[in-house]
């Protein structure tokens, strides 16, 4: 798992500006797809111990400013309140 981790860290250094948004001056659908799978990352890379904010230079204002966004705290309250509903339906996908 670590080598696919090393892969996509790579390709965010490699592909993103984040200034101030990932791809530069203008809000992308990137944005909003990243600031959510992060959520979801940010689970699976707890047990490898690595800290992917910061290892992606740049993102950790990024993914500040997203949170301190109105819409960003409205997703992420829906977020939190079906998290056990999600998870477990993506654990019944692999029984």
């Amino acid at each position: 798992m670590n080598a696919v981790v090393d892969r996509g860290v790579a390709t965010m250094n490699a592909l993103c500006t984040i200034d101030p948004f990932l791809t530069g001056e203008t809000f992308t659908m990137a944005d909003i797809y990243v600031r959510y799978v992060l959520a979801v990352v940010g689970i699976g890379v707890r047990a490898l111990e690595r800290d992917i904010v910061g290892e992606i230079e740049g993102l950790g204002a990024w993914a500040e400013r997203m949170a301190a966004d109105p819409i960003s705290q409205r997703v992420d309250a829906d977020l939190e309140a079906n998290r056990e509903s999600f998870f477990a339906y993506v654990a019944s996908m692999n029984s």
